[in-house]
């Protein structure tokens, strides 16, 4: 098993705590008999060897440490297709709150969709977002915001019954100088976004695209990028952690040691337990 022997560390918090391999941590896991490089083990890296344990048994201690999110509609306002939704992490949390949610962690990709940040607690963040702004988004239409700016909305028709939104959107200003293959390309690129979206193109000429989309459809691409935003990211590169004490104990050694499976597992320690 092939552990850090020294922290990493990025200047940005949240990609260091959710990305970055620290000292203690497992990294991988190989058979008995791997070569090293000469990069290998100290100082980077130290070994522990536990011969003829099969690599399957201790390969959980290099998962990461993630989380699952919940979603909860808390009010609807049908009129203006505008809802108060408060998210959650289900799983992956301490017993002391460590890896809960935090407003940081999903604001800026909340405002991406148009949403706004109403409230947050320990381990909870409520926002708010209209349906048709959710259609209008960077993340929508997963492009920058200074082509989404060039870009011109209309709302045609909207049904707060059905929840249909029926929208035009203009973007023959991007247009301008492109070849007829280039054209015939973005329009392309424009129908296959709205119809991965959920929607159903009426037209699409002249660098004008008119489609319906229903509020079920747009929440459940939010919600679902939401969620899997979080589990990509996750709490922290590993759930597992070799103390410190142990660690010194094995760079003391020379960097290479030689335990049992019980040996490992009386010492290695589960963060979910803090």
């Amino acid at each position: 098993m092939l552990i850090k022997a020294i922290s990493h560390v990025h200047a940005d918090p949240l990609k260091d705590e959710q990305g970055t391999y620290k000292r203690g941590f497992p990294v991988e896991v190989f058979e008995d008999g791997q070569g090293w490089s000469p990069r290998e083990p100290l100082p980077k890296f130290v070994v522990v060897q536990l011969p003829g344990t099969p690599t399957s048994v201790v390969q959980l201690y290099t998962r990461p440490w993630t989380r699952t999110l919940s979603l909860t509609v808390d009010s609807s306002d049908l009129g203006t297709d505008t809802h108060t939704v408060t998210v959650t992490a289900d799983t992956g949390v301490s017993v002391s709150g460590l890896g809960a949610l935090t407003k940081a962690q999903v604001e800026g990709f909340l405002n991406r969709w148009n949403a706004t940040v109403t409230g947050f607690s320990t381990n909870a963040v409520t926002f708010d977002v209209a349906i048709l702004d959710a259609i209008q988004s960077e993340a929508f239409w997963e492009i920058v915001p200074a082509t989404l700016a060039l870009i011109v909305f209309g709302e045609v028709s909207y049904d707060a019954g059905t929840g249909a939104h029926q929208l035009t959107a203009d973007y023959s200003v991007l247009l301008s100088g492109m070849t007829a293959a280039r054209i015939a390309k973005l329009a392309g690129l424009v129908q296959r976004r709205v119809e991965e979206r959920g929607g159903s193109v009426m037209s699409n000429t002249a660098g004008v695209i008119e489609f319906i989309i229903l509020r079920s459809d747009v929440r459940a691409k939010f919600f679902a990028e939401v969620r899997q935003k979080d589990t990509h990211r996750s709490v922290s590169r590993r759930r597992w952690v070799v103390p410190a004490a142990a660690m010194d104990a094995i760079s003391a050694a020379g960097g290479t040691v030689t335990r049992t499976l019980a040996q490992v597992q009386a010492v290695i320690h589960d963060r979910m337990t803090d």
